[in-house]
């Protein structure tokens, strides 16, 4: 038997404040105007007429209602992700749940069990693990937001991370080898350069992108923080008259990265080495200044502003956003013929490049992770989980490791890898880092501390802290300015390094020992003297 065909109303979608404080009540009907504008238009359309009318109702009014709000949490990117990697899935979802129960949903349907069931849907599809999380995401935050303002009555709809497996298989972005830095720095240097030094030239979004990239590989800032860079990001150092902060909004933290800049020296750096952040970002406002005296856009306050060159709005101002960047990107390799250590065409993103920033942090501040995560932005753990990396020399280093173990455990010694030095241990006496490399024994054991080549067990902690108290005991020798140039750095690699490499009770121990009773290498001065 057919079904009669059901009749709807249009009607536009409205809103109405009822007496009571927070509470709404929402015309649902099929609205005459189904797309809503984000960054670019979303039909809702292909929904309406199919038993589930209140859902896609309250959807669209709900992404309409985010976009015109300013004090939401939501930047357009995401609520362009809602609508094309979201809430339409789970709209293809509800159509068929819609088929097979053969009822129309309402907003009350949506319980913990239809939440399970568009799991189990997404799951059922072909796309990747990571994709399958991201549209569930994207979807929860959506509904998330209906809850908050009572559309939705159930708030325990959700279970408890469904996709948590899946979700911990996306790998985090690869930092640049020093070569590929190299080559990509030599091609923005090149871009920046040909730009700043002629004046005729407006803005565009390839050179936008460039700027923005060498801005991401100086700073390590993440990419919407960098997008929405204001006029007013660069603010006067409270402390230092040759240094600028670059202030970015942190979004999802609701906070703002302070980054200090160094202020250029002189224009003519800029034809030697990458133009520094400030002379960028003070470039890049003065040459679009004449652009935002006519511009009535709500980004007008934004650094990336430029004309357009696209054939369908071709003058049009407008900004830098996600898919620009990636084209340009696509540009700048082309052209520099950048490639990666297998001669792949490179891939660069600025979460690339901020990996590459906090991983170079890591191995300039001597592998310190408290100043790595606080340049980094973050907690000293997600640096850990995500953005640092195991280099080569780190990779050989934990191999040279493990032979000791093994060889500690069969033996007892490390004569056979290892040969003993006045502070430690070291695997190569002669072809070192630091080795002369002319058949003689390195004598340079003060820049053991800086060689890849020296290995501290717990057998050389006396000896070690035997040395330790004699150089602090130098400061009163040579006086506090010399020994802090030659011996400080010493102090620190100890304690911050070494140290806390072994357990507390025998670090202690032995510091203890070697205080009351100096190895008899290290009873006197006179071997220090000589090293000087």
């Amino acid at each position: 038997m057919a079904k009669s065909k059901k009749s709807f109303t249009k009607a536009s979608i409205s809103e109405k404040v009822t007496g009571e404080v927070g509470a709404t009540v929402w015309d649902l009907s099929v609205p005459e105007n189904t797309v809503v504008n984000v960054v670019s238009n979303f039909d809702f359309a292909p929904w309406y007429h199919k038993g589930i009318d209140e859902v896609v109702a309250a959807c669209q009014l709900q992404i309409h209602h985010l976009k015109s709000t300013r004090d939401n949490d939501y930047s357009i990117k995401t609520l362009n992700s809602f609508c094309y990697n979201g809430i339409n899935h789970f709209l293809d979802f509800l159509l068929v749940y819609n088929a097979a129960t053969e009822k129309d949903i309402h907003l009350s349907d949506i319980s913990k069990h239809l939440i399970e069931q568009f799991i189990a849907y997404l799951n059922q599809s072909d796309a990747s693990d990571t994709t399958q999380y991201n549209r569930y995401t994207h979807c929860r935050m959506l509904l998330r937001t209906l809850i908050n303002r009572g559309i939705i009555k159930d708030s325990t709809i959700f279970p408890r991370n469904p996709f948590s497996s899946k979700g911990n298989k996306h790998k985090s972005h690869k930092a640049l080898s020093s070569k590929e830095r190299s080559q990509l720095i030599y091609a923005l240097k090149h871009e920046i350069n040909h730009y700043l030094q002629s004046a005729a030239l407006e803005p565009s979004g390839y050179f936008l992108t460039c700027c923005l990239l060498a801005i991401a590989l100086r700073t390590g800032r993440n990419t919407t923080p960098l997008l929405e860079m204001s006029l007013d990001c660069l603010r006067d150092h409270p402390l230092k008259e040759n240094r600028k902060l670059l202030v970015v909004y942190k979004r999802r933290a609701r906070n703002t990265n302070q980054v200090s800049l160094r202020l250029p020296e002189s224009i003519e750096a800029i034809t030697t080495v990458l133009p520094d952040v400030v002379t960028i970002i003070e470039s890049v406002i003065r040459k679009s200044e004449h652009l935002r005296e006519h511009s009535d856009l709500d980004t007008s306050q934004y650094v990336w502003i430029y004309q357009s060159s696209r054939r369908k709005d071709c003058g049009a101002l407008t900004t830098l956003n996600d898919q620009t960047i990636c084209q340009n990107v696509k540009k700048i390799v082309e052209k520099h013929g950048l490639e990666d250590t297998d001669g792949n065409p490179l891939q660069v993103n600025v979460s690339r490049l901020r990996a590459t920033f906090v991983n170079r942090i890591w191995k300039l501040s001597g592998n310190d992770p408290i100043i790595t995560a606080k340049l980094g932005g973050h907690t000293p753990k997600v640096s850990n989980d995500h953005y640092l990396q195991a280099t080569p020399e780190m990779q050989r280093d934990h191999k040279f490791l493990g032979d000791v173990m093994i060889q500690e455990l069969m033996s007892g010694t490390l004569g056979k890898h290892a040969d003993n030095t006045p502070v430690g241990k070291c695997r190569d006496p002669m072809n070192g880092e630091k080795a002369p490399k002319n058949g003689d024994y390195c004598t340079d054991f003060l820049g053991c501390f800086r060689c890849r080549s020296c290995v501290i067990t717990g057998d050389d902690l006396y000896r070690l802290f035997s040395f330790y108290w004699l150089i602090i005991k130098e400061r009163n020798e040579i006086g506090p300015r010399h020994w802090g140039k030659v011996y400080a750095h010493i102090i620190r690699i100890i304690d911050r390094q070494i140290a806390p490499q072994f357990s507390k009770e025998q670090v202690e121990t032995e510091r203890a020992k070697a205080k009351d009773d100096p190895h008899p290498f290290w009873r006197n001065r006179e071997l220090l003297e000589a090293s000087l």
